[in-house]
Formats: structure tokens, sequence, C-alpha cells
């Protein structure tokens, strides 16, 4: 299932919240060292209908998406349960876990897979911090980002959320 289409929907559900720019968040430098990728620039996404940030590199990328409401969009649900479960009419995603100690709640997951003889390492990671939500989702191919896993995004998370407001 495409994490970016769980967000979306959580993000339609929720009231229109101020949220704060995800381009502050992170650095490209941060991002580059992070993942261990090569040269990063950082834009504002246009096609979103929440604010993300692009952080783009040869072959990959990382997508920083916040959105605010956070406690609305979930239900009541714990993050984790509702990214296991789908949520209302969603598809639940596999092989998504708890990650303790990052934010007050946050779940993820990550994996490399082979896509038209083109390998692909992949990491997403949703994170709640008070009614804010933040959704880091990366991908690169031919291992451009050699660190590109669950834990350097976690790395990134505790970055961001000693910028967020």
């Amino acid at each position: 299932m495409n994490p970016l289409l769980v967000l979306t929907a959580l993000a339609l559900n929720s009231l229109a919240l101020a949220a704060p720019d995800p381009c502050k968040l992170l650095t490209p430098g941060e991002v580059q060292s992070s993942l261990g990728a090569p040269t990063v620039t950082a834009k504002p996404a246009t096609d979103q209908d929440i604010p993300t940030c692009n952080f783009d590199f040869k072959d990959g990328g990382l997508s920083l998406g916040v959105t605010a409401g956070a406690g609305k969009m979930l239900g009541g649900k714990s993050l984790l349960s509702l990214l296991q479960s789908g949520g209302e009419g969603g598809t639940p995603m596999k092989g998504v876990k708890a990650v303790p100690g990052v934010g007050d709640e946050a779940a993820g997951g990550g994996a490399s897979q082979t896509t038209s003889g083109v390998p692909q390492d992949f990491a997403t990671l949703y994170l709640r911090k008070g009614d804010t939500l933040l959704v880091f989702m990366a991908v690169s191919s031919n291992h451009a980002a050699s660190k590109l896993n669950l834990q350097s995004l976690t790395l990134l998370a505790r970055r961001a959320l000693l910028r967020l407001p």
C-alpha cells in the first residue's frame, strides 16, 4: 500500500489546522549524512494535500509530510494499530512495527526489493508528537543512499523533533 494514500486519507478527514513547514525541520546536509546519499536538494512539494518537503538526490529521495490534527485523525486508535488495520476502508500496512523512544508514538518499516532488475531500498516512519503527525518516506534505487533504513529515518525524526514548534 502506498503510505502517501494513508497520510492523504488521514489529512483529508482532519480539520484544516496549521502545520509547521517541513522544509524547516531538516537540512539537506542532515538528510545526506543520515541516509548516506549523494548531494541532496530540498524543495516544497506542490502536488500534495498536506505540507510536504522533498529532499531529492540522484536515484532517490526522502519526502517529509507534516499535518496537524493527529488526535482527530487517529480517532482514539494508536498510530501502530491504525497503520496495521488500514483505518476506515484502507489497506493494512504489512511489516510495520512500533518504534519506541521517538515522539509520543512512532511506527514504521523498511525493506529492499528488486524491481525490473533494479535494486530498491525503501523505508517509512510515521511519528506523532502531540497533535502533529510527521511522515517520512524514502526510496533509493541502485543503493544510492547507502544507509537508507528505518534506523536512519529514526535519527532524522529525532533531529526534526528538535525543530518542531
